[in-house]
């Protein structure tokens, strides 16, 4: 008879393991079966423009103990999409790579989830779409990164810092965090080049487009001619 439950239980875990780790335990002279956690998660991240458009073209690179330096991109898509209305309170702060049409300016990693603690991952961008700053602000915007934790539990929770031309820096979102999940990934904001000026110096700070922001200048001299 035992042998005959042995039997019936290893032909159900054939069928049962393609769905994740396996998990036994006896009691009673039976052999039980439970799925455990999946030993990844996975990890999406949206680049889209100075507003609400996500965009094809970029490259960006992950960065973390376990995985080591994996890049990503380019972000698929054929031209910039609009991901939702920012109703004129740009930048659009979440993104959505779940319902935007060829899941335009998104990527992925699937991340190990620690056995315990928890374990942290920056994401950086390698490269912009064409006529695009690898961040947001103005021209000369100085650097825009990622940085996130995945908990032992496959939780995710992260945001978003881009630094301004003028040095200042700003977390998205602006509550809460991201949990990086299709629905909610992780994102960015590049700025598009324009011929417009930012303080009439006619350097890095002065290929914008649209009006210039308060943060726009990069060399300290805006309004001095």
């Amino acid at each position: 008879m035992q042998m005959m439950v042995f039997s019936t239980v290893r032909r159900w875990l054939i069928g049962f393991v393609s769905a994740g780790a396996i998990a036994l335990t006896l009691t009673g002279g039976v052999v039980h079966a439970q799925a455990t956690q999946s030993s990844t998660v996975t990890v999406w991240l949206q680049v889209m423009d100075s507003c609400q458009q996500a965009l094809p073209g970029a490259t960006v690179s992950l960065s973390g103990k376990a995985t080591g330096t994996e890049q990503a991109g380019p972000t698929p898509g054929t031209k910039p999409t609009t991901v939702a209305s920012a109703h004129g309170k740009c930048p659009l702060q979440r993104g959505n790579c779940a319902t935007i049409a060829r899941q335009t300016g998104c990527v992925s990693w699937a991340i190990p989830i620690p056995t315990s603690g928890t374990a942290t991952y920056t994401i950086s961008q390698v490269a912009a779409p064409n006529n695009y700053a690898p961040c947001t602000g103005g021209s000369a915007c100085r650097n825009e990164y990622a940085s996130f934790i995945v908990s032992s539990s496959g939780a995710v929770s992260g945001t978003v810092t881009n630094i301004y031309p003028d040095g200042k820096k700003v977390t998205w979102p602006s509550s809460g965090f991201y949990t990086a999940t299709a629905t909610d990934p992780l994102v960015f904001h590049d700025f598009g080049l324009g011929n417009g000026s930012c303080d009439g110096d006619n350097d890095a700070d002065d290929h914008l487009t649209g009006s210039p922001s308060s943060h726009c200048d990069s060399d300290g001299d805006k309004g001095k001619g």
